[in-house]
């Protein structure tokens, strides 16, 4: 790539940084996490959900220190808000990637500006007369 196209999608990508990282400025709660449906049997042999739809209930699972923990959702607490905060950490997290890939690109974009830049050595002469 020229230099010129270098400058030219630098300057693009720089503009994009403010949008890109929006989801960091704001100062709304955030929960890791997903909110789910768990589906079990519950072992007698004359429920329901022996020959039919199984029971169901709402989790929480986040992981804590590299462990999956599971947490029932009691259904007085507010769904719709866990949903809210846990989509909003996977949006952080989407953009904390998104802002990695950004700079790796600008980094690159950068060395080659600074390669074509960079003059190649001439060859020293040696001073006349000697």
């Amino acid at each position: 790539m020229d230099a010129a196209r270098s400058r030219q999608e630098l300057t693009t990508r720089i503009e994009e940084l403010p949008k890109l990282l929006e989801p960091a400025y704001e100062r709304t709660p955030l929960l890791p996490g997903v909110v789910y449906v768990r589906r079990y049997h519950c072992g007698k042999p004359t429920c329901h959900c022996a020959d039919g739809p199984l029971h169901e209930y709402l989790s929480l699972g986040t992981w804590a220190s590299m462990k999956r923990d599971v947490r029932r959702i009691r259904p007085e607490e507010d769904v719709e808000e866990l949903k809210t905060v846990t989509e909003r950490y996977r949006a952080v997290r989407t953009m904390r990637r998104s802002f990695l890939r950004w700079s790796r690109r600008v980094v690159k974009l950068l060395d080659e500006l600074e390669a074509a830049r960079i003059k190649s050595p001439t060859r020293a002469t040696s001073p006349k007369g000697k």
